[in-house]
């Protein structure tokens, strides 16, 4: 190996000629013992949409959209009204209600839609097929 070939990669040199290595393509990398080649470069917003992961506005949802994904199909679970108050806090991902736990968004939006109460500190009565339940929205 006197005078050949040689190329870095990843700040390793090798020599070309001994093995036959070719320089990797400006624009590839390799992944799990693959070599891919970038085609184009997403933004994190078109990566998002496309894994599917982007929050859902839920001001524009249904009513109907609203109780599924705030309930799922477990409304059948809800049993009666309850005599507590039920705390949402607004930072949370989850709530847990007296059937289960509930995605928090969604659920704030059927609270403001059904009762007006969108703010830190106030109280509602929130009226479903299953009863009334006295919520209270904390920070």
């Amino acid at each position: 190996m006197s005078a050949g070939k040689w190329q870095t990669i990843n700040g390793v040199r090798y020599p070309v000629e001994d093995y036959g290595w070719e320089a990797p393509k400006q624009n590839s990398f390799t992944h799990n013992g693959k070599t891919w080649d970038v085609v184009r470069e997403l933004t994190l917003e078109e990566a998002t949409a496309i894994a599917g992961n982007q929050p859902r506005d839920w001001a524009k949802a249904t009513d109907e959209e609203l109780m599924v994904h705030t309930f799922g199909y477990g409304e059948s679970r809800m049993n009666g009204a309850l005599s507590k108050t039920i705390v949402v806090k607004l930072d949370d991902e989850k709530t847990m209600l007296p059937f289960g736990l509930v995605d928090t968004a969604p659920l704030l939006e059927l609270i403001w839609r059904k009762t007006g109460a969108d703010c830190p500190e106030e109280e509602a009565d929130l009226e479903l097929p299953s009863g009334t339940y006295h919520i209270l929205l904390q920070e």
